[in-house]
């Protein structure tokens, strides 16, 4: 059955992939910007459902195509490149024929040299057309619109492929103002710069902190709260993420370190050989009510085989390295491989991707999982944006153990897909996490250190304790309380209490560690 189109006007002929869905009865996640044509005096656009239709007038002379496939082109031209339909579109059989009609009548054409790359690019197959000659190289992309990694070129098709991926997994980015290039690479030199001005004493103190705020962070997403050692052995991992090569294998082993490994009676290692789903189950016979169904078992080694090669080709061809983390990190937890660790292990790429673009500056781990923590309607509402636009276009049936079983084919969904929602969250919580965290955890060490100075000049008191008199005073507006007096400082007098007060004053010591918001 084929789907009904979100806000499809009823007083207007459908084009571009509107069309294309509708003529090739295409069973997939329309594009959240469609085209039509309506009697009316100028191009307009409205929010119909969630989609932003794009009404072309009549009078404008805009040409309706004869032939159904002709609407690639207008497709191309008015809504983009939408590789989730693109895929769909070529696998049905009468398109091959029709689309070599439409290339050969002009081969020379910006749109249809576009449609023609795509579909042997998506399908690593050869249309039966000469390789073009003697017209100059156009983008694949408008980098206008999206954005694209560093071009290689097709001297077949005389395009420059900027897509950042490979067919087995391109996500696509559009350009917003959140997304400008200019704000991302302000961003790095910012910490480059707060880093290269701190005191190197304090910045290794500072890095300690951030390596175990990004741990504790990343647990504390999912609603854990290990012991210490176990936070300090993930920072660790994290901490080394520069020296892990990509592979199932290499993931499999992060995987087994997430679990405390004295209690393995619940644990499942391994690729996921069930299906997967997130969200509840029904109160009265325990049937799954999923917000996100995970990619297909079987489908899984090859989907993770293709999110490694796509960032590997993204790292070697500069591709922006917050968006290359982007698209690594929120395709691999949108596959959930694993039964269980799926967020950590995401969050860990995220991390990874940074590291190996050298974002964060030397030896510093930004908390970008704390940024998180501190915004999960936020991180929820990036990760619905992907799951609530692809779950209607997955058939699934209970299974008897309260899981789910996914019916149809439903790779291309986790291949292809717009992920600008999900950068444009991970570049907020990034300057979020430059801007705030790193500075503030600086200076709190710095305020702390001079409160310490100034006690030692009144009172020679054992390093735990001095701590803990300023830790004490900085949480009660600058006072020791009656109780954590009689507690720890029972043995100094009322004057040298109030003494010590007033000495460590001057260095306003924050009342507790900085954390992002």
């Amino acid at each position: 059955m084929p789907i009904t189109l979100p806000g499809r006007p009823n007083d207007a002929q459908l084009m571009g992939y509107a069309e294309l869905i509708e003529a090739f009865d295409l069973d997939c996640p329309p594009p959240r910007r469609m085209t039509a044509l309506r009697a009316i005096g100028q191009k307009t656009t409205a929010m119909l459902d969630g989609v932003e239709w794009v009404f072309l007038p009549r009078n404008a002379n805009y040409r309706v195509p004869e032939e159904p496939i002709e609407h690639i082109t207008v497709a191309l031209k008015h809504e983009g490149v939408d590789l989730r339909v693109l895929s769909q579109l070529f696998k049905c059989e009468e398109v091959s024929d029709a689309l070599t009609r439409l290339i050969e009548r002009n081969p020379r054409g910006l749109y249809t040299r576009r449609a023609w790359f795509l579909y042997e690019w998506l399908l690593d197959a050869r249309l039966a057309i000469d390789d073009l000659q003697g017209v100059p190289y156009i983008p694949l992309l408008d980098p206008n619109q999206y954005i694209c990694r560093r071009a290689t070129r097709s001297r077949r098709h005389k395009v420059e492929n900027n897509l950042p991926g490979v067919p087995g997994y391109c996500p696509l980015i559009r350009r917003t103002e959140r997304l400008n290039e200019g704000r991302i690479d302000a961003l790095h030199a910012e910490a480059i710069d707060t880093v290269a001005r701190a005191d190197p004493v304090t910045l290794r103190r500072a890095t300690n902190f951030l390596l175990l705020n990004e741990s504790k962070g990343s647990f504390g997403i999912e609603g854990e709260t290990p012991p210490r050692n176990r936070l300090e052995r993930w920072g660790r991992v994290i901490a080394d993420a520069r020296e892990v090569s990509l592979s199932i294998e290499s993931l499999d082993r992060l995987h087994r370190s997430l679990f405390d490994p004295r209690d393995q009676r619940f644990v499942v290692y391994g690729l996921r050989q069930i299906g997967g789903f997130v969200g509840r189950h029904d109160g009265r016979d325990q049937s799954p009510i999923p917000d996100h169904v995970s990619a297909r078992h079987e489908d899984v080694a090859e989907l993770l085989t293709a999110i490694f090669a796509a960032y590997d080709l993204c790292l070697r061809t500069k591709f922006n390295p917050v968006l290359n983390a982007a698209l690594l990190g929120f395709g691999f937890v949108f596959v959930h491989p694993f039964e269980d660790g799926n967020g950590r292990l995401h969050r860990f790429l995220i991390q990874k991707a940074l590291a190996d673009s050298k974002f964060n500056p030397e030896g510093v781990v930004l908390p970008v999982s704390a940024a998180i923590l501190e915004d999960l309607p936020g991180y929820r509402a990036a990760l619905e944006d992907y799951s609530e636009s692809t779950l209607p276009f997955i058939d699934w049936e209970p299974t008897v153990d309260g899981n789910v079983k996914v019916l149809n084919e439903t790779a291309y969904l986790y291949r292809y897909f717009d992920a600008t929602r999900q950068a444009e969250y991970l570049m907020d919580r990034l300057e979020r996490t430059v801007r705030f965290s790193l500075p503030a955890e600086l200076d709190y060490l710095e305020r702390f250190d001079e409160a310490k100075r100034l006690l030692a000049e009144w009172v020679d008191l054992p390093d735990r304790l001095a701590s803990l008199f300023i830790q004490f005073c900085s949480q009660n507006g600058g006072r020791l309380s009656s109780r954590k007096r009689a507690q720890y400082f029972s043995g100094l007098l009322d004057e040298e209490i109030q003494r010590l007060e007033d000495a460590i004053a001057p260095a306003a010591v924050p009342s507790s560690y900085p954390v992002a918001g």
